[in-house]
This record gives structure tokens, sequence and C-alpha cells, in this order.
């Protein structure tokens, strides 16, 4: 809803925009491979700034907002190496 990630009709609190962006990345790729590649170019405006462990964090940070807002973080699932799939 305008942009805002929802749970069971209502908006999810505390999700930074740049979670959203995550967030709707995944949900779009659903139960597909979100490449590190994909989130490095989301997250980072150039190479120089890339960090797999900043990316690691991010992503754990939204599980852990999932968590707050009733959702298992288990959801999002990490492949090694190869990046993290939201599952449904």
């Amino acid at each position: 809803k305008d942009g805002q990630p929802m749970i069971a009709g209502r908006p999810m609190e505390n999700i930074s925009a740049r979670d959203q962006k995550i967030l709707r990345l995944m949900i779009e790729k659903s139960n597909t491979i979100v490449t590190i590649d994909d989130l490095a170019s989301l997250l980072f405006k150039t190479d120089e700034d890339f960090s797999l462990q900043a990316i690691a964090k991010t992503i754990q940070r939204l599980r852990d907002k999932l968590e707050q807002n009733g959702v298992s973080g288990s959801f999002v699932q990490t492949l090694r190496g190869q990046g993290y799939v939201l599952k449904n």
C-alpha cells in the first residue's frame, strides 16, 4: 500500500526505506535467488562501497524487523555464496 509493505492487512512498523527496497525486490523474485550482485547494485552506489558484511547485516536487520511484525525471519533464507531467497 503506497509502497509500504503490508502484513495481514496492516503496514509493517519500523521498516526503513532501504529495507523496503530489499523486501520489494525479494517479493518480486519470490522463491528465486536474489543474488549478491542484485543486492549490491540496490544498496551501493559504487563498487568501492561494496561489502558482503554490510549486506549480511542488512538482511539480518530485515529478518529482525519481520519478526517484530509477526513474520518468521526464516522466510528469508541464505544461499551461501549466491544470495538470499524469500520462501513462502
